[in-house]
């Protein structure tokens, strides 16, 4: 294996899996299922390096290589001295690979959860880099999980149970960013609004020794859902607005630093920061945006910043439009 590819494996491992749940260790099926996995398939693999490449490469507009550890920008700048494809040819050769496999029907249920799997590692790509194929890759999701015949298709097993925890959660989180409509029926059902805890759950009891944060992750979320669900509802009242974000800061202010977790607020936060109307909640949103960028180097947290200027400007110029309705023009993916 060439050196180019085994340091974007490694950058995965240690700087993308990490972000994806809540607690880290060997339960982490993003490191400990999908890298093995990739190793037998070359479509995970495709997928996987895509995802990589895209979290090591700059852009001068955003300024990205501000989020390199000097240990990540040394391996960045190794890697440029090598042969190797871009990103944007290993993200279009993953797409091309994953193409050639879509006929479900026809495959082994082997391949069908590979199938399945390098859809969940793009999503991650695009949350990466931040592009606006977030929803293609979605409805990619949908479609390929109701082929395979759902949660009964997957069957059983450790990779089985990853992927439904990573779907579920997944698909809870995507809604409002489709439409108003689907934001509103996902997080007013108990039943999927709970679907979202499964992961952090999961990691709790692997790791019970950083179980703590749980309690502050769940009432974050919950605070956001409630958040969401007022302002997509007729008439908003905008004092109810203005304590809700008052609290949800409180709680966020009061996560104990030293408790792992934070990297699954995104979302959560970026629904809150979304109902602010005070100058002051604005400013400390911004302020944990570029905090949580420099930490993940996810460019859709850069977008969700860019999208929340604009709700925000929207909202001052008047008009009345709910910023539910709006968020599923951003075109990108927020989590």
């Amino acid at each position: 294996m060439p050196l180019w590819k085994k340091m974007l494996l490694l950058n995965f491992s240690e700087n993308i899996a990490s972000e994806m749940v809540a607690i880290d260790g060997l339960h982490n099926g993003w490191r400990h299922l999908v890298l093995p996995i990739a190793h037998t398939d070359e479509l995970v693999m495709d997928a996987v390096l895509a995802a990589s490449a895209l979290h090591l490469s700059t852009d001068d507009d955003d300024a990205t290589g501000n989020h390199m550890t000097p240990q990540m920008a040394r391996r960045y700048s190794s890697m440029r001295l090598q042969q190797h494809p871009s990103s944007d040819s290993l993200y279009a050769r993953a797409i091309k690979s994953l193409l050639h496999r879509r006929d479900l029907a026809a495959s082994s249920a082997l391949h069908q959860s590979f199938a399945l799997l390098a859809i969940l590692i793009l999503l991650v790509a695009v949350m990466v880099s931040g592009s606006e194929d977030s929803s293609i890759l979605l409805r990619m999701l949908h479609s390929a999980f109701e082929a395979i015949g759902g949660e009964d298709g997957l069957g059983t097993g450790a990779l089985a149970e990853f992927m439904i925890r990573q779907i579920h959660k997944m698909r809870v989180y995507a809604a409002p960013f489709i439409s108003e409509e689907n934001g509103f029926q996902a997080l007013s059902s108990q039943c999927q609004a709970e679907q979202v805890f499964e992961c952090l759950n999961y990691c709790s009891q692997q790791r019970p020794d950083a179980a703590a944060a749980a309690p502050f992750i769940m009432s974050l979320v919950r605070q956001a859902h409630d958040i969401y669900l007022r302002q997509a509802v007729p008439l908003p009242s905008a004092s109810d607005s203005t304590t809700l974000v008052q609290r949800f800061k409180r709680t966020l202010e009061s996560f104990p630093h030293d408790l792992p977790g934070e990297q699954v607020l995104v979302w959560a936060t970026f629904i809150a920061a979304s109902d602010c109307v005070l100058d002051e909640h604005k400013a400390f949103f911004e302020d944990v945006f570029l905090r949580y960028f420099v930490r993940s180097g996810f460019r859709n947290v850069l977008r969700g910043l860019d999208q929340l200027r604009k709700i925000w400007a929207r909202r001052s110029a008047g008009g009345g439009t709910r910023w539910t309705s709006v968020l599923p023009q951003a075109g990108v993916f927020v989590m």
